[in-house]
């Protein structure tokens, strides 16, 4: 039930609750622990026959331009889905074959652990597992595609730079800035919306360039509105005042070939709400080009209602006609918000504590593929340290990531909580706190309670749960 909190007019509403599906973590049967296992040996095989020397930043600049036909009649997508299938069978080889080629062991373990961030660390091998219908071999070459293109990116660079190092690229601040692209609440499956008002944007507004990094830098930030089990997002493409100098093809295309293939299992549901009809013309050019996955995903609507199943009309925007009267404000950058970037000695001291961890974490793994079976006390060391590294994710995170829009309006804490808060029509604000079951405050009393008082992994998780059931 809503709690009345300190304000008359704002009430909490219960977080909500996602049953975790079979194939990620907390909910995986013998045989998909087995193709994990068997993910993990290949992951550290990858490592043993990496000698390449580049560092990952031989392109210069953060968010370095990816390669990318932006018309999609020079794009060679194969149109037919078993033809797309093979070539992304084909392309995902001689990416890992490259990375292992060009690459050195240490840049790919560092860049693979940059890349599982906050998650639990067998999440990431699930999503590409589950993303190749767990073909061990292909999930294996497409995370080790997916390594490749942030090495050749540079996307961490990007998100260190925050919006403050990030203004400097030209025309990207305008992108929120105009309130073309936010963030703005949860759906009933705990999964934050991300709105594209699509009237708000010229294809020859800003360079194609700029626009790739602002893509990028967008799917790395809206990462910290994920709350775990959930790992997918929401996106509503506003096509409201939809005219021919809005419809960019590259970078829909580019976004959408990012989340298949170095986000997978990211996208939830993509709704383009009130295309006009002018739309369907381009969509007859864009349909044959989606991956398969991706395309089962579309959905097209028109009023509130329509979304009424995946989100409720009082979490809706007012300009897609919801009855929240909460609108996006961007709040600029202010200098020396990333002051803790300059601190080497702290960035040191904060990496170097998460990566023996990850030493520890790829310890207990190897010993876990070595048994070939799930012994409690291995799960449990594993459980641990997953629970560990997070907490020292937070840590790290002001050394090593820029602050944005989402940090500096408070939606999130730098803790591990979302927090967004639904203003009503009738002058009343509903206030959705996400993420206290794993935040780190939650992950520091379970850590003390399974070290200090000896209790199981199980039973700090049950007396979390326990606790946030009658909080709610």
């Amino acid at each position: 039930m809503a709690t009345a909190t300190q304000h008359e007019n704002v009430y909490e509403i219960p977080e909500g609750h996602f049953d975790v599906p079979e194939g990620y973590v907390g909910n995986l049967t013998d045989d998909q622990q087995a193709k994990l296992r068997q993910l993990w040996a290949g992951f550290f095989d990858v490592l043993s026959k990496a000698k390449g020397t580049a560092d990952g930043a031989a392109r210069s600049g953060a968010g370095a331009a990816d390669e990318f036909e932006t018309d999609p009649k020079k794009s060679n997508i194969p149109k037919g889905d078993d033809a797309k299938d093979l070539k992304k069978a084909e392309d995902e080889r001689k990416s890992m074959n490259d990375l292992i080629t060009e690459y050195g062991a240490d840049t790919v373990r560092d860049k693979a652990w940059r890349f599982v961030a906050f998650d639990h660390p067998d999440t990431g091998l699930l999503r590409f597992l589950r993303a190749r219908k767990w073909d061990v071999d292909r999930a294996l070459a497409m995370l080790a595609s997916t390594i490749k293109w942030r090495l050749d990116t540079n996307v961490d660079e990007l998100a260190e730079g925050g919006d403050e190092k990030n203004q400097k690229i030209e025309k990207f601040l305008e992108q929120s800035d105009s309130g073309k692209v936010y963030a703005m609440a949860n759906s009933k499956a705990l999964q934050p919306i991300v709105y594209i008002h699509v009237k708000k944007h010229f294809t020859r507004g800003q360079p194609s360039e700029s626009m790739q990094k602002f893509i990028m830098s967008a799917l790395e930030t809206n990462r910290l509105l994920i709350v775990p089990p959930n790992d997918k997002v929401v996106l509503v493409f506003d096509m409201k005042g939809f005219g021919i100098s809005n419809m960019d093809f590259g970078s829909i295309l580019y976004t959408l070939k990012c989340l298949e293939a170095y986000y997978p299992e990211s996208l939830g549901f993509l709704a383009i709400h009130r295309a006009p009809f002018i739309f369907s013309g381009f969509w007859l050019l864009i349909k044959p080009l989606l991956d398969p996955v991706v395309r089962s995903k579309v959905g097209f609507t028109q009023k509130p209602k329509d979304l009424e199943d995946r989100i409720p009309i009082d979490r809706l925007v007012p300009s897609v006609d919801g009855e929240m009267v909460t609108e996006f404000e961007f709040v600029p950058p202010q200098a020396g918000e990333n002051k803790l970037q300059q601190d080497e000695e702290g960035r040191k001291r904060e990496k170097g504590r998460y990566m023996e961890l990850a030493t520890e974490y790829e310890d207990a793994t190897r010993e876990w593929i070595q048994l070939g079976s799930n012994d409690p006390k291995i799960m449990d060391k594993r459980a641990l340290l997953a629970k560990k590294l997070r907490i020292q994710q937070y840590a790290m995170e002001p050394y090593f990531r820029g602050r944005t829009v989402l940090h500096r309006n408070n939606t999130i804490d730098g803790t591990g909580r979302v927090t967004w808060y639904y203003k009503q029509r009738d002058g009343r604000t509903q206030k959705h706190v996400l993420g206290r079951k794993h935040c780190t405050h939650t992950l520091k009393r379970e850590v003390k309670e399974i070290e200090e008082e000896g209790v199981s992994v199980q039973e700090a998780q049950a007396r979390t749960d326990k606790a946030l059931a009658a909080k709610d």
